[in-house]
């Protein structure tokens, strides 16, 4: 299925890719030995041509590379690669890097050190699978050193992130991982579920966190909805049985924390997923001089669009972004300038897209509130849609549900219009909700009210 050109392989060498009987529009990652060298995706016809750069490192004899296809599967080849054609020639030029780490945590310094010619150029690409993030140029000082010393902003996904580092007459890469103190984390067991089957969601959060999971249908409708909590070592779990009631399509499961950092992932029922588009923010309001940070998940290796669109549908900017290999991504947009109100980011990509409300300014004091649940009795699992009004406009409250024990087992955040009116339907019954009278409170500053629901099983 594949063919190397040229057939003899050097370590440092480039070398060109040919494959194909893969499956149309497949993505694939290529590593040789447990470096990855490169995501790449077929073209419609399973065929693939690309380029790939042995690393300097690499030992000479025999070495394994390994497709990995995107159902996870591994598929192996041996690969003899030889010694570089002139290595008195590299030596001489001294080209090499005396320091770099293996993992770095965001916020924290990356050093990358090395030698080179006197006073010549070195340039590091940052690479995400086949997605160049950033290239920086440093130069050696009158004894042929040179540093790179760079602080990973916070905005950076974690990560496996490749490294080339280069002159005019040699390349090397690397791989250094992005880890953060608090990885938040969550996938599924599988990418296709069919009627019979139990949809497994597994992830990682902060030790013995509580969360609230969502399962989102392929209408964006949110059909279920549990609390959850992480075990003392952060892990978690989340299962529910695929039923005839289920349609086929892609679906989507979101969790959030308390402090509303959210993880999205993406799976099939009755069909393999196509693409879907999750955004996530981690706040609602924001101050103006602040920035906004929104984070994606959506289709692998791609260019999505984002519009940021205010009250009256003007739009503010138009941006675009691209994923990774695993569907991340994430844009930073500058806030300052914008007005006091309630803004739509829509995210899209060919014809599919998701918008995420926020607001820019705006006060936390309501005045008076006032609320009703659309209905009075409830079954488990099920939607609780709350209309309400709050005396001052554009203002910014806060919805809890809180279980006949008096414990809160949901909350989210939400704002007014222009005219002080308000509905969601963002909060739902969890499915091993206890019979009995069920409470949501809602509260801005010194501004309270509550409204009572039951709960019948």
């Amino acid at each position: 299925k594949i063919k190397f050109i040229p057939e003899k392989i050097r370590i440092g060498s480039s070398e060109r890719l040919i494959g194909n009987g893969f499956n149309p529009n497949e993505v694939l990652q290529l590593f040789l030995n447990d470096t990855l060298l490169e995501s790449i995706s077929t073209d419609q016809n399973g065929n693939f041509i690309t380029k790939l750069n042995i690393p300097a490192t690499t030992k000479i004899g025999i070495n394994d590379f390994q497709i990995k296809r995107q159902d996870g599967i591994y598929e192996s080849t041996k690969l003899k690669i030889n010694d570089a054609l002139n290595r008195f020639y590299e030596t001489e030029h001294r080209f090499s890097i005396t320091a770099i780490p293996e993992t770095v945590k965001l916020e924290d310094t990356l050093n990358i050190s090395g030698t080179a010619k006197v006073q010549s150029g070195v340039i590091l690409s940052f690479k995400d699978g086949n997605i160049l993030e950033s290239k920086h140029v440093v130069i050696t000082n009158t004894v042929g050193n040179w540093v790179y010393d760079k602080t990973i902003g916070s905005d950076m996904l974690v990560g496996v992130k490749s490294i080339i580092i280069e002159n005019d007459q040699k390349r090397i890469l690397k791989n250094i991982t992005v880890t953060s103190d608090f990885v938040f984390q969550m996938t599924s067991l599988s990418n296709q579920y069919d009627i019979g089957d139990t949809v497994t969601i597994t992830g990682t959060a902060e030790a013995d966190q509580e969360l609230t999971l969502s399962i989102i249908d392929p209408k964006s409708d949110t059909i279920l909805f549990n609390t959850i909590q992480a075990d003392g070592s952060g892990k978690f779990e989340y299962k529910f049985p695929v039923t005839s009631t289920f349609t086929s399509g892609t679906y989507a499961a979101i969790a959030k924390t308390l402090n509303n950092n959210s993880e999205a992932t993406i799976f099939g029922i009755g069909s393999a997923p196509t693409d879907k588009i999750v955004v996530l923010l981690d706040q609602l309001n924001f101050q103006t001089t602040a920035d906004l940070t929104l984070r994606v998940v959506g289709p692998l290796l791609s260019t999505l669009n984002v519009q940021i669109i205010d009250s009256s549908d003007k739009i503010k900017i138009t941006e675009t972004f691209t994923t990774n290999s695993v569907g991340n991504g994430q844009i930073t947009l500058d806030l300052n300038g914008y007005k006091s109100g309630v803004y739509r980011a829509v995210v899209s990509y060919a014809n599919i897209e998701d918008i995420a409300k926020f607001s820019v300014g705006l006060q936390t004091g309501t005045g008076v509130i006032t609320f009703t649940p659309t209905k009075s009795i409830y079954q488990p699992g099920e939607e609780i849609i709350v209309i309400g009004q709050t005396a001052n406009s554009n203002a910014i409250l806060f919805l809890s549900l809180v279980n006949p024990n008096g414990d809160k087992v949901s909350g989210i955040e939400l704002f007014s219009d222009k005219n002080g009116q308000f509905t969601t339907n963002l909060l739902r019954t969890p499915l091993d909700a206890s019979p009995g009278v069920w409470t949501i409170e809602a509260n801005s500053r010194l501004d309270t009210a509550s409204a009572t629901i039951d709960v019948e099983i």
